[in-house]
């Protein structure tokens, strides 16, 4: 529930799901020496997924595209996506949501690759009969494990108190 949390960007004020995502990049490649099994070594989101001017330029474009045509459908242009939408706004959703991001997150028992830690966590919850994977638990904790060492990256508060620290964090989620 966390890691969708992060991905849902329900902590903008603390920390969005593109930092997240480095941080466990780098955590994983140049931290301690642990190594997540949870994330793919080789795909680096910082020069695989969309960047913040992809967005603006692909909103751009689509706006051009519904002033020349006679539908009236926004239109997603990155990378041949071609999904369309009503709204200007369901358009900013996709192009901000992991739908574009790296598939950098992965399930160790199949190899399936996911843009987001959540996804990820529910198709490993889920133990599926293809999905070679006999440590489902050990799996998940090492996940959980890789949000709280994110969390201690991003704020020093966290690495004084961690258990503290990570209630205080909990208790300020609000539903929206």
């Amino acid at each position: 529930a966390l890691a969708r949390h992060i991905d849902a960007q329900g902590c903008t004020a603390f920390i969005t799901r593109r930092q997240f995502n480095g941080i466990a990049y780098d955590l994983n490649q140049f931290g301690d020496g642990k190594q997540y099994s949870v994330i793919d070594p080789d795909i680096n989101p910082r020069t695989t997924g969309i960047s913040r001017d992809a967005v603006y330029f692909t909103l751009k474009e689509a706006g051009r595209k519904v002033s020349n045509e006679e539908d009236d459908f926004w239109t997603c242009t990155y990378r041949g996506c071609g999904a369309k939408f009503n709204v200007k706004d369901r358009l900013k959703a996709h192009l901000k949501s992991p739908t574009h991001e790296a598939r950098m997150y992965r399930c160790p028992g199949c190899d399936k690759h996911f843009p987001d830690l959540g996804s990820a966590c529910s198709h490993i919850e889920q133990d599926l009969p293809g999905c070679n994977l006999n440590n489902v638990k050990d799996v998940i904790r090492e996940a959980h494990e890789l949000i709280i060492a994110v969390t201690k990256k991003k704020d020093p508060r966290a690495r004084e108190h961690p258990r503290a620290f990570a209630k205080l964090k909990l208790l300020n989620l609000r539903p929206r």
